[in-house]
């Protein structure tokens, strides 16, 4: 078993003593930090702060055992810092490409699908159109409500 002072240097390469890093993981990711994004380690525990020490996005604390660091969002276009987020909502703005347009659509459908919950399941089939295009058939909510 690996101890904890072996655990925190990243593996190196085989020409390094013990194959590991001459860094510990979390200085690392602190320097890739501050050059990628300008922001000290200071300056990332103020805005953490300003923020309650919660993700601005869900709110939570960051669970002190699961290994994970905050992450700087910020505006692509732009390079402005917009918070620090937990690993998953920042990982959940990259899938949805930073677009609200996408965002919200990805809430009215959430919406649409809890108030059709109440209906019983449908099982729901793909067929295709003369034209080519997919449709789906046997959705469980109305006409109104389909997304």
């Amino acid at each position: 078993m690996r101890s904890f002072r072996t655990r925190r240097f990243s593996r190196g390469s085989k020409k390094q003593h013990f194959g590991r890093g001459s860094y510990c993981k979390r200085c690392h990711a602190i320097e890739v930090r501050e050059r990628k994004y300008g922001v000290s380690h200071v300056t990332m525990q103020d805005i953490l702060y300003a923020q309650g020490n919660r993700c601005a996005i869900c709110k939570r604390k960051r669970e002190s055992d699961n290994g994970r660091e905050w992450a700087v969002d910020h505006d692509h276009e732009t390079g402005a810092i917009r918070g620090i987020l937990c690993a998953n909502c920042n990982g959940g703005l990259g899938m949805f490409q930073d677009s609200v347009v996408v965002l919200r659509g990805a809430i009215d459908y959430l919406e649409r699908a809890d108030a059709c919950a109440s209906e019983p399941p449908v099982r729901l089939n793909v067929k295709s159109t003369p034209d080519g295009r997919a449709v789906l058939v046997g959705a469980r909510c109305s006409e109104g409500d389909r997304p």
